[in-house]
């Protein structure tokens, strides 16, 4: 993936409507997640040789904090070998205006990040989680997430049988479906790939975030040796 991502953390208000009913948000925290460049989504390629699969292990968890916010984003090989890491700590503002013109040392990168993930039997979500930032003196705040809702990101177009982000559906095609999220196999390709609202818990702090997390394939270390087996 080639791409420039943007994370906007705020607060909504406003009503969220479907057709089993409208929500009503006020003063609720978010993040908007955008990115430009390429990425692997859409029409596939099917020129040369067929890429070996090998896997996938992608996690993402912003976290709102009453004054500052943490951003942390990793990309793992099979082995649970980091390829990326990336731990980010930057101030909350109470309104845009109280934000600086020029964003200079406002957000402080960590020297590193780390994850363990005690997964749900069975499945390949997350059950209980810590991430540590580590600092480059060393000194290390531990995140811990309980998980409170399960979003299944196929809702989004990630995973999608048919629906899928980027595929060509024709010049206008809508579409809707409603599902039971507690009723679905989370083994099935398209039920793998998830956010959870958690509660995240530093020792002194509370805060509330998402986990987005995705893990294809053999994956070490959580026990995972085929292409979508659950957590035993």
């Amino acid at each position: 993936m080639d791409a420039t991502r943007f994370a906007q953390f705020g607060c909504w208000d406003g009503t969220i409507s479907h057709p089993d009913g409208d929500v009503t948000v006020s003063n609720w925290h978010g993040t908007k997640d955008r990115s430009w460049g390429v990425r692997g989504v859409g029409e596939p390629d099917t020129a040369g040789a067929p890429p070996q699969g090998r896997g996938f292990f992608f996690l993402w968890t912003p976290v709102h904090w009453d004054d500052h916010i943490t951003h942390t984003m990793f990309f793992d090989d099979m082995d649970g070998g980091a390829i990326v890491r990336e731990g980010i700590v930057a101030p909350k503002f109470a309104s845009e205006a109280d934000i600086p013109e020029q964003l200079v040392d406002v957000d402080r990168h960590t020297a590193t990040v780390n994850h363990r993930i005690r997964y749900e039997r069975g499945t390949r979500h997350m059950e209980y989680a810590e991430v540590d930032l580590v600092e480059l003196d060393g000194s290390t705040r531990t995140l811990a997430f309980e998980p409170l809702i399960r979003f299944q990101m196929k809702g989004l177009g990630y995973g999608h049988p048919v629906w899928r982000q980027g595929a060509w559906m024709g010049e206008l095609a809508t579409h809707g479906e409603s599902f039971v999220v507690a009723e679905l196999d989370p083994l099935l390709p398209e039920h793998v790939h998830t956010q959870q609202i958690c509660r995240v818990t530093d020792g002194s702090r509370e805060g509330v975030g998402a986990f987005e997390l995705v893990v294809i394939g053999p994956y070490a270390p959580a026990g995972f040796t085929q292409f979508l087996d659950g957590a035993r």
